[in-house]
């Protein structure tokens, strides 16, 4: 992309000159491929009926000049909720900026209430180094995960977290109530469609349902991360896995881009009726892990949603899953796997019942309980390896509060 900075003069002849249309938002007079870089979004101060495109200036990079973080506001014509969808917090996770880009492709913002708040692209630092991590410079260079250093603070001195201090002071607060995190799986493995979601929320709930993923994981969050922090003040927010990273996989954006729709259906956002993506979707609280003891080189016996079963071996002279059966959820694509590592998935079901098992409408839900994650030992082992040839159990600290078996169903339109 060639980045061309227009003088103030040459900007006031642009589209969003118009007093109006942004009237609170702060400009800085810098345009980047004819669109306006912004210090401050107001959404409430945008004209309605159209499709906003900005440049935020996130922070100053170590040769002086900005990461700029590409924005875009579909402001409806009628009033209603403001939905924030988010993509590459992990500069090497794509699927969601298709999503975003092919959602924004369909949204026509005249018969849109609300607002759609999104950006496409919230690592730059990360997706310049085709990597998840945020890249600074200072000491000799140093990475960092964005997704644990939210709420942040704009006066760090830290580079990750004052970058995502400015996004949310600047951006995020004040101008949404709804978000969606688009992420994908770590590089090297495959996810199916997943949802990190916490269910004490019944509106996270709702949204989790309606996405209408191959899992759901009931989850109270984890601190730092843009989930959690959305929900702790006040906005109800999902992590939504979407697939692979490093590619754009097609069948899995198309499919949240309508799993998105069919949100703001459901927040009045749109006209229409929610549609049903033919999934069957398990919903799980709690997983345990396999890993590897050694490494050495992998052959996973599982794939994705396979259904399996107690004893089954993950991998090659693997040791057997124990306790119960259920589906793979993740599984490894390159072949090697070092010591600790989780070449392959599987969820099981477990635990007491859902207080929300009552629920019932068109569209069913499976009910999953809990994800295990399998590895192998080392190559050329035995079919019946124990602990000291294969791969330890272990369990993370998650709370279990799901039924075993219980019939889920999503509410009807």
């Amino acid at each position: 992309m060639g980045w061309k900075l227009i003088l103030p003069a040459v900007l006031s002849a642009l589209a969003f000159a118009a007093g109006p249309a942004a009237a609170e938002t702060e400009l800085t007079g810098d345009a980047i491929d004819g669109k306006p870089v912004i210090a401050k979004l107001d959404v409430a101060g945008l004209e309605g009926g159209q499709v906003h495109k900005f440049f935020f200036a996130a922070s100053d990079n170590s040769v002086g000049q900005s990461w700029y973080v590409p924005v875009m506001v579909a402001k409806g014509a009628g009033d209603g909720p403001r939905l924030l969808l988010n993509a590459a917090v992990h500069g090497d996770e794509l699927n969601g900026i298709a999503v975003i880009q092919r959602l924004f492709a369909d949204l026509d913002p005249e018969a849109l209430r609300g607002a759609v708040v999104a950006l496409p692209g919230v690592n730059i630092p990360g997706m310049l180094h085709d990597s998840r991590f945020f890249r600074a410079s200072s000491d000799g260079g140093f990475t960092e995960n964005l997704n644990r250093l939210m709420p942040g603070d704009p006066g760090s001195s830290n580079p990750g977290k004052r970058y995502v201090g400015r996004l949310w002071t600047q951006i995020y607060d004040g101008n949404i109530d709804f978000a969606i995190d688009l992420h994908t799986q770590s590089r090297g493995t495959d996810y199916p469609l997943f949802v990190f979601a916490d269910f004490r929320n019944p509106k996270v709930q709702r949204m989790a349902e309606l996405l209408q993923p191959e899992i759901i994981k009931i989850d109270p969050g984890l601190k730092g991360t843009f989930e959690t922090t959305f929900v702790e003040n006040g906005i109800p927010a999902v992590t939504f896995e979407v697939g692979s990273p490093k590619v754009y996989q097609w069948d899995h954006v198309e499919h949240a881009r309508r799993g998105i729709r069919n949100v703001m259906v459901d927040l009045g956002m749109l006209a229409g009726e929610i549609e049903d993506l033919g999934t069957e979707t398990f919903v799980g609280n709690e997983y345990q892990t396999l890993r590897a003891e050694v490494g050495g080189f992998t052959e996973v016996l599982v794939g994705l949603k396979d259904r399996v079963t107690e004893g089954q071996k993950g991998g090659a002279a693997a040791q057997r899953l124990r306790r119960g059966r259920g589906r793979a959820r993740r599984a490894l694509r390159r072949p090697r796997a070092l010591a600790g590592d989780r070449p392959a998935a599987r969820a099981r079901r477990d635990g007491g019942p859902h207080p929300t098992q009552e629920r019932h409408g068109k569209l069913p839900l499976r009910l999953l309980s809990r994800r295990l994650e399998a590895a192998t030992d080392r190559p050329g082992g035995q079919d019946e390896a124990g602990p000291d040839q294969g791969c330890e159990l272990s369990r993370p600290g998650i709370r279990r509060c799901c039924g075993k078996g219980w019939r889920y169903r999503r509410r009807g339109s």
